[in-house]
């Protein structure tokens, strides 16, 4: 085989390799809530979760990885996806196969659904995820204004007294999605907003 052919044959083997593989990200997303920043990326065909001491400064070495198996389509924003856990230096406590579930929201943000069984019945754990494009362009959240952060509890008051009056389920999730929603919306970053929202307001 000549030269040129092998490498045009090396060359279309790594472009059908590539879009072969099943992509979970297309970009490097945070998981923002609870006092714990994580990020989470797909090199290939795996995804690294790593914890965060703070916005684009975490480990090297990823707290859990996974293979992503399979994929099948639920809507144009929904897909469900087979993740396997991986065993490497780290400890990975999540060796079995899981299945999640991503739909697309606004902003590129991803709500990330886990799927599992409790005493018999299936269940989710959802989590909001939050794309690096949508966090690069926020000012750090030591900059918030101490009447910023009183118009904040005062927003979330009113959300909290909403949802008692509605028939909306309320997860966990939820109360923690609004108050980055809120932060996000005064131009600032959610990662490190309950530290700081509480410095500024005893209300928090």
């Amino acid at each position: 085989m000549k030269p040129i052919k092998l490498i045009l044959l090396i060359f279309f083997a790594g472009v059908l390799y590539a879009n072969a593989q099943t992509m979970l990200f297309d970009q490097e997303y945070y998981f923002i809530a609870k006092g714990e920043v994580k990020l989470l990326k797909q090199v290939q065909d795996s995804v690294y979760i790593s914890d965060c001491d703070d916005f684009q400064k975490c480990n090297e070495i990823p707290r859990f990885s996974y293979k992503v198996l399979t994929d099948s389509v639920i809507d144009k924003n929904t897909k469900t996806y087979i993740l396997k856990g991986k065993r490497y230096n780290h400890k990975n406590r999540e060796a079995e196969e899981k299945q999640v579930i991503i739909t697309k929201i606004k902003n590129n943000r991803i709500k990330l659904q886990e799927v599992y069984r409790k005493a018999g019945k299936r269940k989710l754990e959802t989590s909001i995820l939050y794309a690096t494009s949508e966090l690069v362009p926020l000012k750090p959240i030591s900059e918030i204004t101490q009447t910023e952060v009183e118009d904040i509890f005062a927003k979330m008051v009113a959300y909290m007294n909403y949802l008692k009056t509605t028939e909306i389920k309320r997860e966990k999730y939820m109360s923690w999605e609004k108050i980055n929603d809120l932060v996000i919306e005064k131009g600032y970053s959610p990662v490190g907003a309950e530290e700081e929202l509480g410095k500024k307001s005893d209300k928090f």
